[in-house]
């Protein structure tokens, strides 16, 4: 398994209680990963889906059983304690942005948006992986992909939801972005421009499929 074990990867997670120890140090090593990490993610993945994960037990879904909602609160620890950057954890442990401490109620908008961007940026993430094992459950033929229906006109509205949920996919990728970046704030900006506007935040579609 690339140039780790399993036994290191096992220690990592150790503590783990609602999880198997394993997976707990695998959401580390993933987590701790910046940049492009798809060889070392990939591996484990590949590794975790051989041990019975799949793409639901990295999603939060409604009306969870108590057992998923306590395995997948204690992924969400192991993860984001790791994907979070020193600087993050810092941020995040000052109070949230009060309206009365910003010029304008739009400064106000970005900065709470940012804030909220950042807190859940281990689920996003971790959603985002889960796609990895449905990629792999449809190459094993665990997960059919019905037929495609005829395609549909679509109004400007819903194209221009897509391209904005597209481009928050990809800022809250795995993607590498340069240093001087402004990446939480164009976050942000997307996700008041989405507010503003009354766009969609379903889930991020083909471009291609709907234009």
């Amino acid at each position: 398994m690339t140039n780790f074990t399993v036994t290191a990867i096992t220690k990592l997670g150790s503590g783990a209680e609602a999880i198997d120890a394993f997976e707990a140090g695998a959401l580390t090593k993933i987590g701790e990963v910046r940049g492009k990490a798809d060889v070392v993610t990939d591996a484990l993945i590949k590794a975790l889906f051989d041990q019975g994960i799949r793409g639901n037990d990295w999603r939060k879904g409604k009306d969870m059983p108590e057992a998923h909602k306590k395995a997948y609160a204690e992924r969400l620890a192991f993860y984001g304690q790791a994907v979070w950057t020193k600087e993050e954890k810092a941020e995040l442990a000052l109070p949230a942005p009060k309206k009365e401490n910003f010029e304008t109620e739009g400064d106000f908008l970005v900065a709470q948006k940012a804030r909220i961007t950042l807190q859940n940026k281990p689920s996003t993430k971790m959603k985002n992986l889960a796609k990895r094992f449905d990629t792999l459950a449809k190459q094993k033929g665990e997960i059919v992909t019905p037929a495609g229906n005829p395609k549909t006109p679509k109004t400007g509205m819903e194209v221009l939801s897509s391209h904005i949920q597209n481009a928050l996919k990809t800022l809250q990728g795995d993607k590498a972005f340069p240093d001087t970046f402004e990446h939480d704030e164009a976050v942000a900006i997307l996700m008041a421009f989405q507010k503003k506007f009354r766009l969609d935040t379903g889930k991020p579609v083909d471009i291609d499929s709907i234009i």
